[in-house]
């Protein structure tokens, strides 16, 4: 590969420098090509018919400062390609001096630009080892798919500031005065709990799965069901203003002639920011009358996007990976039953934080990141709350992750190496 010395510039235009073909097997080999279009120099990639195909352009970068973050963006314009999440990429391949790999990225965001083309973007701080960058502009496995990259800028950029969120997720023990039951109790003993986890100072309170109607069961769904917005969404939204939080709890929604098993989140300012249906419903609550939601939804915070999934629905591993494909960083789960495993499944395959609030067990409440380690449970030591600061802009880097002898980075690699067109058998009716 020819070596481009370029000095300490802040700022890097790769289009100038030189890049070198690579495919791993001739036989899959695209077609390869430069063109030129409005004063700009394309790098083109073009299938030759075997849906096999994979190549790049690749050049190399020769003084790159480790613990430096840097920003790089590159253009593409894809033609006949069925999946541009899989097929068309850019990877930054750190190395030392003498080629050892260090760790290997792709960009993580794209955004639409003009006349078909787009813009793939990664803010990255470079291994502390770090004296090299390949920067590789990839496309793999379409037939007669083509791309045309244009305009590879690397530039020293501010490093990615934390996102810190503090989480309180207390334990709920309703079941133990069963006799005590009653709509008014329950919310009383709920607002107990916002105000006990409050002290902590936190930015999101999670409740549990049937926030007030838990222990109602025996009643009929119309007698314990409200309206979103309603009577209860006006008073948790009281407590949501008085402490300036975000607060997600669960209950049953009527609407029309349905009732759905509905979490909510409501805002700092108190407004409904939106609410999940349970989509997954265990035959108890089918049986009782509950309509299963059928979206997706994710919501924007002030400090990220966020998913909701209900109890049942963390056992059906599409539910999560839906919210993450959708960006969702971390995924709530108001829920009655302590399921650990695939809580932390969920955290790991999709490269998220899960947060749980639970009923039963003394640690159903707990906060997972996102490669399975328990952060906090609400425990007695801990006064029943599960409580953690988590930063959002931390990376969680594990070593021959897909790409080698070097580490890489689960949430992206996850994004980045699906291969959807191949998953049609699970959405058939078995």
């Amino acid at each position: 590969m020819g070596s481009n010395l370029a000095g300490c510039q802040d700022k890097r235009c790769l289009d100038t420098y030189e890049w070198e073909q690579w495919v791993p097997l001739k036989e899959i080999a695209p077609e390869f090509g430069t063109e030129e279009c409005e004063g700009a120099r394309l790098l083109y990639i073009k299938g030759t018919g075997a849906d096999t195909t994979y190549g790049k352009w690749v050049t190399r970068v020769t003084d790159v400062s480790g613990g430096q973050a840097y920003s790089f963006s590159a253009e593409y314009l894809a033609k006949n390609v069925e999946s541009e999440t899989l097929s068309v990429q850019a990877i930054l391949t750190w190395r030392k001096k003498d080629g050892k790999l260090l760790q290997r990225d792709y960009t993580d965001k794209v955004s639409p630009l003009s006349d078909g083309w787009k813009k793939m973007c990664r803010l990255i701080t470079a291994p502390c080892e770090a004296e090299i960058l390949d920067v590789e502009l990839v496309l793999r496995y379409p037939a007669y798919g083509e791309v045309y990259f244009r305009n590879p800028v690397l530039e020293k950029a501010p490093a990615e500031k934390p996102r810190k969120v503090r989480i309180a997720s207390p334990l709920v023990l309703l079941r133990k005065n069963l006799a005590e039951h009653s709509p008014e109790n329950n919310m009383k003993f709920n607002l107990d709990l916002i105000d006990k986890a409050a002290k902590l100072g936190p930015d999101v309170i999670c409740l549990t799965e049937k926030t007030v109607e838990d222990c109602l069961e025996y009643l009929p769904l119309s007698e314990i069901a409200d309206t979103v917005p309603g009577e209860r969404t006006a008073i948790f939204a009281e407590k949501a203003r008085q402490y300036n939080c975000y607060i997600i709890y669960s209950m049953v929604e009527k609407e029309g002639g349905n009732y759905y098993n509905t979490a909510v989140l409501i805002d700092r300012n108190g407004e409904v920011v939106g609410k999940y249906r349970k989509t997954h419903l265990p035959l108890s609550e089918a049986e009782t009358g509950f309509a299963p939601g059928k979206e997706y939804p994710v919501f924007d915070t002030d400090f990220g996007r966020i998913g909701i999934m209900i109890c049942w629905d963390q056992v059906f591993p599409e539910v999560a990976r839906i919210l993450a494909m959708k960006g969702a960083e971390i995924i709530f789960i108001p829920t009655h039953g302590d399921a650990l495993i695939q809580q932390q499944a969920r955290a790991i395959d999709n490269g998220v934080y899960i947060v749980s609030c639970g009923i039963y067990r003394p640690t159903s409440s707990r906060i997972i990141n996102p490669v399975g380690e328990i952060l906090a449970v609400a425990d007695e030591e801990h006064n029943h709350i599960a409580f953690a600061e988590i930063d959002l802009n931390e990376k969680f880097y594990k070593y021959w992750m897909s790409v080698g002898p070097c580490d890489g980075e689960p949430r992206t690699l996850y994004v980045r190496e699906r291969r959807p067109e191949t998953y049609g058998d699970i959405v058939k009716d078995a």
